[in-house]
């Protein structure tokens, strides 16, 4: 019986390698089948519809790559606040009094805003 056993693995050994090289291209066909209608949805060349904008056009929706605001200095804080936003609404804006103490973490989701006495901003907002 040691014998016919032994033959009788080789034979299961041999069927499961032949199942297991079938089974990569049918698992590959299926993820490329898949696949396939993604493939058009991230066409650069797909147009939809009357969009008359060119892509080099910023949308008025779409967040600046604006790391600094120069031309808000001078400006009340909440002018300076109410632009940055205009820019990019998914920042956090924060106004603080100049020498307000702050975290040093650099974060590029958040832009402080320093003001004077007066309410002025004292200098540049900028992201961090």
């Amino acid at each position: 019986t040691d014998g016919a056993s032994t033959a009788m693995n080789a034979k299961c050994t041999k069927r499961e390698g032949r199942h297991r090289k079938r089974a990569k291209p049918i698992v590959l066909l299926f993820i490329l089948l898949l696949s396939l209608p993604l493939a058009g949805a991230f066409d650069p060349q797909k147009t939809d519809g009357g969009d008359s904008k060119s892509c080099d056009e910023p949308a008025a929706n779409m967040p600046t790559n604006k790391e600094e605001w120069p031309e808000l200095a001078g400006k009340t804080g909440e002018e300076a606040k109410a632009a940055i936003l205009k820019d990019d609404s998914k920042l956090q804006v924060d106004v603080f009094p100049e020498g307000s103490m702050a975290t040093m973490d650099y974060r590029l989701d958040r832009v402080r805003i320093f003001v004077d006495e007066a309410g002025k901003v004292a200098r540049a907002p900028r992201k961090g």
